[in-house]
């Protein structure tokens, strides 16, 4: 990664379409306990993307690499 990278999340949320105000909703609360809990630094180059059920498609046919991170842990 370089300076100029970015860090790209994709949280998917199937089985449910959500508006926006709960996307947005749900980017605040991670950014938050990244930068709260894990020490992210508040200006890091993050872009975070929340697919639902509708959008997920178009972020599977373009994503290089994909890695699942689940509550039990990487991979699961």
């Amino acid at each position: 990664m370089t300076i100029f990278s970015d860090i790209g999340v994709l949280i998917t949320i199937p089985g449910r379409m959500l508006i926006n105000s709960e996307k947005k909703n749900i980017l605040v609360e991670i950014l938050e306990r990244a930068i709260m809990v894990y020490g992210l630094p508040w200006d890091a180059p993050v872009q975070v993307h929340i697919a639902d059920s509708t959008s997920i498609g178009r972020y599977r046919k373009r994503c290089k690499r994909m890695i699942r991170v689940s509550e039990k842990g990487i991979g699961d």
